[in-house]
């Protein structure tokens, strides 16, 4: 009777007698970055009002692997990166959302790593300029281009500028997201009375990754949405909606990205005449899932996780940092 010769579902290459070849895939999110403050201010020693409002949070970068081979008796250890805070707000000036933190996998052998998301830019020093800062993706602007975002991990912010002729009133551009960039505002620069409504001018949060591994898709990495204009009468939502929505009529400080999705913060908006203005909302902590064929055993972990089964692949989700023993 002739050698059986089988075929690992693991591996290309076929295996007589010997152990299969053992890999893993894993996509890493970095934490989002917060949104930027909004205000509401007078000019110095004139009637002119600053009536700003800040970007939306860029998504935490996401970092994906198709396979990665590992030795077994190998620990894998996990980081997993939290997000920012919001722009706080003073008199006359407003501050940038803080950068969300990089979330990263490593053993002795390997390290993969996701830039955090960058901050949404806060209308400065009396309704000043400022730029969303860079990250995995970048933030949105204040009558300034937006964040970059990483190569392959993510996308830039949207831009945005002034409204009117006194260059106030301003929204803020959208956070970027990992599918696409957030939405610019610039369409209605200058302008002295663009359509009320016009949804093309508001500063969305560019939309996430959706995942597919699970038994129904979930959704990472969403930008957070920019603060509102004078024209517009609400802020823009965030991105695949975990991103955090800017702040509206009601409430105008930013809402903070859904929770362990690595998205960013909404950027705050001014309303009425409080004084002096609002916070943006908080991007969220990152996570770090990774996969492997059900042919394995569960392998034992630590950290905060949750374990699933689905498509014929075990599947661990980190949501705090831990680490997973690939044991014989």
């Amino acid at each position: 009777m002739g050698t059986i010769i089988k075929r690992s579902k693991l591996s290309k290459v076929n295996v007589v007698g010997t152990q299969q070849p053992f890999f893993f895939e894993y996509a890493i999110v970095a934490g989002g970055g917060g949104g930027g403050g909004g205000a509401y201010n007078l000019y110095p020693s004139n009637p002119y009002f600053i009536r700003s409002s800040g970007g939306g949070g860029g998504a935490g970068g996401v970092n994906l692997s198709d396979r990665c081979y590992v030795n077994f008796n190998c620990t894998i250890c996990i980081s997993i990166g939290g997000g920012g805070a919001g722009g706080s707000v003073s008199a006359n000036n407003t501050d940038p959302g803080s950068d969300g933190s990089n979330s990263c996998i490593f053993s002795p052998s390997m390290c993969s790593v996701a830039i955090g998301g960058g901050g949404g830019a806060g209308s400065g020093y009396l309704g000043a300029e400022a730029a969303g800062r860079p990250g995995g993706s970048g933030g949105g602007g204040h009558k300034a281009p937006g964040g970059c975002g990483t190569p392959g991990q993510g996308n830039p912010g949207g831009q945005s500028c002034g409204d009117n002729i006194f260059n106030s009133d301003s929204g803020g551009g959208g956070g970027g997201g990992f599918s696409d960039s957030g939405r610019s505002t610039v369409n209605i620069c200058n302008s002295f009375s663009p359509s009320p409504g016009d949804g093309s001018s508001e500063g969305f949060g560019g939309n996430g990754l959706q995942l597919n591994w699970f038994s129904s898709p979930v959704f990472y990495a969403g930008g957070g949405g920019g603060g509102r204009s004078y024209y517009i009468d609400r802020g823009a939502c965030g991105g695949s909606g975990i991103g955090g929505n800017a702040g509206n009529s009601s409430n105008a400080t930013g809402q903070s990205g859904v929770i362990s999705t690595g998205s960013g913060g909404g950027g705050a908006s001014w309303i009425g005449t409080v004084s002096p203005g609002y916070s943006g909302g908080s991007g969220s902590g990152g996570a770090v899932i990774i996969r492997y064929y059900d042919i394995w055993p569960c392998f034992p972990t630590t950290g905060s996780n949750t374990f699933t089964q689905a498509n014929g692949y075990k599947i661990y989700t980190f949501t705090g940092s831990g680490s997973i023993n690939f044991s014989s």
